[in-house]
Parts: C-alpha cells; sequence; structure tokens
C-alpha cells in the first residue's frame, strides 16, 4: 500500500529458485516523496550505567580485527544485558554482532579498547559502527578450496576473513560479483542458514559436497 510510507530502503532474501540464499537492496517510494538515503553509516553512542564501577561488563569480545572490538556475546544478567533489557530503543541497546570502535574516549587499538573496558569506571560509553550483511553463493563443483586464510583458532561463533587468496572459490566469486566482493575482515557467520561456534562453520564448509551450493552470510564493519 503505496500509502502507508512514503519511501523504504533495506534488504529482501531470495528464498526460491537457483538463487536462494542470496538478498537484493532495493529502494522504494510513493509517487510523490523522493528514493531514500542509503542504510546508514553513522556511528552510535551506547551508554550504560555503572554506579557500582564493576569491571565486568558481561560481554565477549573478539580483538582479532585492526580496528574494533567484535561484540560475540552478551552474558545473561551481565550489566550490559540489565541494560539492554531496560531500554525500548534497539539503538540504546549493545548487542552480540556490534563493532565496538571506541569505549570511554579510547579508540584505535582494539586491544586498547578491551583493556580500558576491563578498568572500574561510573558509565560505560560505547562507540559503535553500524553492521553490513550479505550473502554470497558458493559453487563447490569445481572442485576447488576455498581460498582464504583465517586464524588457527576461531574465537566465538565466526570465522574471520584474514586475507583473500587469488585463486579459490572466494576469488572466484570476487571476480563475478565486484558488487558484494569479500574482504580482508569480513566474518563468516552463517552457512547454509545455519549459526555455529567458528571452528563449526569451518567444518560445515569443509563438510558440504561438491555438488552443493554452499550459502555463506557475510558481516563487515560499515566503512
Amino acid at each position: 500500500d503505496a500509502g502507508a510510507f512514503d519511501s523504504w530502503a533495506g534488504d529482501l532474501e531470495l528464498k526460491d529458485g537457483t538463487t536462494s540464499g542470496a538478498i537484493i537492496r532495493v529502494k522504494v517510494r510513493a509517487e510523490e516523496f523522493g528514493y531514500p538515503e542509503d542504510l546508514t553509516t553513522a556511528e552510535t553512542t551506547v551508554i550504560v550505567d555503572n554506579p557500582k564501577k564493576t569491571k565486568n561488563l558481561g560481554i565477549d569480545v573478539d580483538i582479532t580485527e585492526e580496528s574494533s572490538c567484535y561484540v560475540y556475546n552478551v552474558k545473561a544478567k551481565g550489566l550490559v544485558d540489565k541494560h539492554n533489557k531496560s531500554q525500548a530503543e534497539e539503538s540504546s541497546k549493545l548487542q552480540a554482532g556490534a563493532f565496538i570502535v571506541a569505549y570511554n574516549g579510547v579508540a584505535g587499538d582494539p586491544k586498547s579498547i578491551e583493556a580500558a573496558m576491563k578498568k572500574a569506571a561510573p558509565t560505560a560509553e560505547f562507540t559503535i559502527r553500524p553492521t553490513e550483511t550479505f550473502r554470497i553463493a558458493l559453487d563447490k563443483s569445481s572442485g576447488d578450496v576455498l581460498g582464504v586464510d583465517v586464524p588457527r583458532k576461531s574465537v566465538g561463533n565466526s570465522v574471520l576473513i584474514a586475507f583473500v587468496k587469488e585463486s579459490g572459490f572466494v576469488a572466484k566469486w570476487n571476480e563475478e560479483h565486484p558488487e558484494q566482493e569479500v574482504k580482508k575482515g569480513d566474518r563468516i557467520v552463517e552457512v547454509n542458514g545455519k549459526k555455529g561456534t567458528g571452528k563449526e562453520l569451518v567444518d560445515m564448509i569443509k563438510r558440504a559436497p561438491n555438488t552443493y551450493r554452499v550459502i555463506l552470510t557475510i558481516i563487515r564493519m560499515a566503512q
């Protein structure tokens, strides 16, 4: 119903046919309105009150990225979890999957950010960069290899892509789909719609038959 909105931008999942697992990014508008702006890449701030100055904020982070701490778990009944449950707006919550680029004014080096988060403070101020999500479909029938380097020991529930090689499934995808290029720093978070630990995700890719299309859900920090 065009009368119910003026414009909208977002991702739609393609569930049928050979493109299953892919998404299409669309913009729509009512006749008298302009198209909406692209999805924002602006940073947001989440402020968590910490009157007891607890050093345990109740989150698990991966610091193997170059410029952010990736939140892969929010612990139940922890400081951040309690804060999230008290907030009505999603933008005021710190959720799993967030990229923290600064904490209480400390930015740049993930190790420094993590160290700052372990210090007692009455207020925990997180600067969050938005997340981009997309899916790619890899055809394993060529018998090739994935063609990326990943950490020997993946942390949490994703696989960090440390390097994309010049040959392999991913390189072939990048050549054919430059608009959805897989890059260093991207994270694989689902394989064929299934989540798991980093090791489980890698095993899912390896175990998929060579006649099978493997759908990878990938996230990255918005630039």
